[in-house]
């Protein structure tokens, strides 16, 4: 499957669209390093390239790197491999480029690298710092089939509604949204059919009014059975942060494309 979001880390149609994320090779990491390494290490320096461990470090969270703006417009897509020292806390100190097709890529990945946390690897159970490597993949998406722009053109304008707090009528959220479908906003999990129909009243769940709206990637799975649409809102005010949608469809029995999961940041 191309990599999702994820993000991490998903938005709509920019020409090209594009969607970049670390690759997933499960949650237990190659250890860049292993040899002798003890709870008494100096845990002001990194780690050695080699720590001999009992349990590897495993990722509780994660962060997608942002697609950089001129590697979709010069078509640009690779691969970056990263070393990240993690230390006894689970947080991630240092990071170096140890691989990289193109230096556009560096900075995001650093960043989004600098972004995750894990279960730190344990020595005789007590937890000690280690480097791990971090692969991450840039490619970009495909572009809806014409057999689809329809439906995607009906579902984008739908978000949009959604998201500009417009009353949806019935009608509209029964033909697009799965029944059990879930918004998903921190750790809490809301009934999607009702966050949509929250926005035209006082209490929004997705969405303020009055903020801008880009849908920027689009990509769908190998297979072709899922497809992912991510939406970014800016507010009008300097010290407005921006927040990202990553809405997730399928098709349903009818072979209609449905919304079934809809993540918001915080």
């Amino acid at each position: 499957m191309k990599p999702l979001h994820v993000l991490s880390l998903v938005v709509i149609l920019m020409t090209p669209c594009a969607f970049a994320q670390e690759q997933d090779t499960g949650n237990a990491l190659p250890l860049f390093a292993v040899e002798q390494q003890t709870a008494t290490q100096d845990t002001s320096r990194p780690p050695a390239d080699v720590v001999r461990v009992d349990s590897d470090p495993m990722i509780v969270e994660r962060k997608e790197p942002v697609y950089p703006e001129a590697a979709i417009n010069a078509n640009l897509e690779g691969e970056v491999w990263v070393k990240a020292w993690v230390d006894r806390q689970g947080r991630v100190r240092d990071v170096q480029i140890l691989k990289s097709d193109s230096e556009i890529f560096n900075k995001p990945v650093i960043e989004a690298a600098r972004g995750f946390r894990f279960k730190p690897a344990l020595i005789k159970d007590k937890p000690v710092d280690v480097w791990v490597t971090l692969p991450f993949k840039f490619r970009l998406a495909e572009k809806p089939s014409s057999v689809d722009r329809k439906r995607y053109d009906e579902l984008s304008q739908f978000v949009r509604d959604v998201l500009e707090c417009k009353a949806v009528d019935s009608t509209r959220i029964r033909a697009l949204v799965f029944p059990e479908a879930y918004v998903a906003i921190g750790g809490e999990y809301i009934h999607l059919i009702d966050a949509i129909r929250s926005q035209a009243g006082a209490h929004k769940i997705l969405e303020q009014p009055n903020r801008k709206i880009t849908f920027s990637k689009y990509d769908t799975s190998m297979n072709g059975d899922a497809s992912f649409m991510t939406v970014k809102t800016e507010g009008k005010g300097r010290n407005s942060k921006p927040r990202f949608h990553t809405l997730v469809m399928f098709s349903n029995a009818k072979g209609e494309w449905v919304i079934q999961e809809w993540n918001c940041s915080q």
